[in-house]
C-alpha cells in the first residue's frame, strides 16, 4: 500500500454468480481514507442503492456538507455525526459508503 493507492474489488452474488457491485478503498497519506460500495446487496443506516434523496434526508437529516461534480449531475451528501457518504445521480442513492472522520467530510476531487 502506498501513500494514497485506490483499491477495488469486485463481489458476485452468491446465488446467481453474477457480479453484484464494487468495492472502493481510498486510501490517503498511508491510511483508509474511504471504504464505498455501489451495488445492490449493501445498506448503511436503512439506506441503500436505489433510495430516494427524500427518504435519506427523512432518516438522517440535513447532511453535515454537500459537494457537486462540476456538471452538477451527481451530489455527494457527507454526514460527520455518522462517517457516512451517499452520492445521488438523477435522485436515488448511487453509491453509499464509510469515511475517516480524522480525513473531514468528503468532497469529489477537482475534475
Amino acid at each position: 500500500m502506498e501513500g494514497d493507492d485506490r483499491w477495488f474489488y469486485y463481489g458476485d452474488d452468491e446465488v446467481t454468480g453474477r457480479p453484484a457491485g464494487i468495492y472502493l478503498v481510498q486510501f490517503k497519506g498511508g491510511r483508509v481514507r474511504y471504504f464505498a460500495y455501489a451495488g445492490d446487496l449493501e445498506e448503511i443506516h436503512g439506506i441503500s442503492i436505489g433510495t430516494p434523496i427524500g427518504v435519506v434526508e427523512g432518516l438522517l437529516g440535513k447532511p453535515s456538507r454537500v459537494d457537486y461534480t462540476t456538471d452538477k449531475l451527481t451530489q455527494m451528501y457527507s454526514y460527520n455525526d455518522l462517517n457516512a457518504m451517499f452520492t445521488f445521480f438523477n435522485g436515488p442513492v448511487e453509491t453509499l459508503g464509510v469515511f475517516d472522520p480524522g480525513s473531514g467530510p468528503m468532497k469529489f476531487a477537482d475534475e
